[in-house]
């Protein structure tokens, strides 16, 4: 497997004054990569396939380079690091039969393809950061068909940790792009001094299929314990759900992820949950924490022109 060639080097400008040097994070999840959905199935509100995928993926990429461009233009800001937070579920996996509603020869072929992708998107990113952390933490839909339910002593038996793997050997020449796959559902790390948890969000349950008691009830316990023992944590980063949403509580703030996919049928018909789609980009400030936050439309327009609502042609007679 080839390598990446490296980006240019990018020295760390010194900072102008008065100018606010910040940490951007870039959350990744939920691109149920080479998924198809047919507009029909969601009343024309969707469509996705591999090549609407590349799209939306391209999309993202280009409007975190260009926010950061932007920013650092006005001369207020400058990011030398990006953080990427991959969150699972970057394919569909073969659980439900998924695989035989997705425009992929089969498995293999997705991971591959998702995993080249992941890597193109990354390295376009290290162009313009002087550094790049990546941090791949696997998802419920990865896991393999035998498994009935997710495995809880096996996160890395995932094919969202083939997807890792495979972009991390295509960077492995890229000297300013750091791999973590942790052998763990979920990962803690700190950005610009705030503790960051990520993980999926598979194993919180929901109440009457509402996630957010789920949620803060898990992150209440959680940091409990973690403050008696390792240390608070600051933001929860979620995927799983969706549906974009943060809350704070007792136990700092959550942040649930958009998914690229968009709305499907299973979430649209059983929850009706219909959300554009997209992914999220904030930024940490060692002084003031997480200072602002886009949900990125992978989309320019929603819904996209062309896919309109159109009623079902039925005689009354």
């Amino acid at each position: 497997l080839d390598a990446m060639p490296a980006p240019k080097p990018r020295a760390v400008q010194p900072s102008p004054k008065d100018c606010s040097t910040e940490t951007m994070l870039l959350h990744l999840s939920d691109w149920h990569f080479a998924e198809f959905v047919r507009p029909e199935g969601v009343f024309g509100l969707n469509e996705f396939n591999r090549e609407i995928g590349f799209q939306r993926v391209r999309r993202i990429v280009e409007s975190t380079i260009n926010i950061k461009s932007r920013l650092e233009r006005g001369g207020g800001y400058q990011f030398p690091a990006l953080v990427v937070a991959c969150n699972g579920d970057f394919v569909s996996g073969t659980i439900h039969e998924v695989e035989k509603h997705t425009d992929a020869e089969n498995i293999i072929d997705a991971v591959l393809t998702t995993g080249e992708l992941l890597a193109e998107a990354i390295r376009a990113l290290a162009d313009h950061f002087p550094r790049v952390s990546v941090c791949g933490t696997s998802g419920n839909h990865g896991r393999l068909p035998d498994a009935k339910k997710v495995q809880t002593k096996e996160p890395t038996r995932s094919w969202d940790y083939l997807v890792y793997r495979h972009a991390a050997a295509r960077l492995r020449d890229c000297s300013t792009v750091q791999f973590e796959t942790p052998n763990a559902w979920a990962a803690m790390y700190e950005v610009e001094g705030r503790v960051i948890y990520q993980g999926h969000g598979h194993f919180v349950k929901s109440w009457n299929s509402i996630p957010f008691y789920g949620i803060s009830r898990l992150t209440s316990r959680l940091s409990g314990v973690l403050c008696r023992h390792l240390r608070p944590v600051d933001y929860w980063l979620f995927g799983h759900f969706h549906t974009p949403g943060g809350i704070e509580n007792s136990g700092g703030k959550y942040l649930i992820n958009p998914a690229l996919i968009g709305p499907q049928e299973f979430g649209l018909h059983s929850m009706g949950e219909a959300t554009a789609p997209g992914q999220s980009l904030m930024s940490f400030n060692r002084k003031y924490g997480k200072t602002w936050q886009f949900d990125l439309q992978a989309e320019e327009v929603w819904p996209p022109p062309g896919r309109k609502l159109e009623l079902t042609s039925v005689s009354s007679s």
